[in-house]
């Protein structure tokens, strides 16, 4: 009997043990990440830094992505809050062009998504939209995960198909990622992945986002190559801005 009590007794402990039995929140790490946000063409001065902070409030993760000029001054940040390992809110703070907005992502009892976005510029009018997708819609926070959890896929070749929130333009948008042909300039320790709208028209408008990930376990990515947040201004307008993001892991 006594024998017995002392098992019940150890069995408790070790449920009441969250190192044990409380995984890590999906979307927690990486608590702290730092990168810097080079022009497309070289790599000499940086024209933004990137940093990523997360934390734990109860149920939800909160991520803090901050998007900083070279004095410091925030060019844009973005919110994003998850609650049991659910996306359900990002919000876009573009301090460049005086704009904000956010998307809200609610799940549907037969498993869909509904994505309510709103997004102000400037003194203009607020504009909202609401939209519903049957199928994976990801901010580029949970693109990361996606992209390690389809890791043994992508690496035989397969690609998978998924919408992409986009705040400013109040709608998702559909694109592929898949592995590419590992170029001369790429480690035998690296691969790289490739993100493409799946439209032709944004093909046109929008080209592939290129990420040069390590090809062990936990599969982080390096850096990678396309559109960023800030934007780049041109003569007296903002422009989109494509770039070489590099992480310091």
């Amino acid at each position: 009997m006594k024998l017995f009590y002392h098992l019940m007794f150890c069995a408790m402990a070790l449920l009441a043990s969250p190192k044990i039995f409380q995984a890590e929140p999906r979307f927690l790490e990486p608590v702290s990440l730092r990168g810097s946000i080079y022009p497309a063409d070289s790599t000499n001065a940086a024209l933004f830094t990137f940093r990523r902070s997360a934390h734990r409030e109860g149920e939800r993760v909160i991520a803090n992505r901050q998007y900083l000029t070279p004095n410091g001054t925030p060019a844009a940040t973005e919110t994003v809050e998850y609650e049991r390992d659910e996306l359900k809110r990002f919000v876009l703070e573009e301090f460049q062009i005086q704009a904000h907005g956010s998307a809200t992502f609610e799940k549907t009892a037969d498993g869909k998504t509904v994505i309510a976005f709103e997004c102000e510029t400037g003194e203009k009018r607020k504009k909202t939209a609401l939209e519903t997708q049957s199928g994976i819609v990801l901010i580029n926070d949970t693109l990361p995960y996606f992209i390690a959890e389809r890791w043994d896929g992508l690496m035989s070749g397969k690609s998978f198909a998924f919408r992409y929130a986009v705040i400013p333009r109040l709608e998702t948008i559909g694109f592929t990622i898949r592995k590419t042909v590992r170029p001369k300039t790429t480690q035998e320790s690296e691969v790289e992945v490739e993100m493409r709208a799946t439209g032709w028209l944004l093909q046109k408008l929008v080209d592939p986002i290129v990420f040069t990930l390590e090809m062990n376990p936990p599969h982080h990515i390096i850096q990678y190559k396309g559109r960023t947040t800030p934007k780049i201004r041109r003569g007296r307008a903002w422009e989109d801005l494509d770039a070489v993001t590099i992480f310091d892991w």
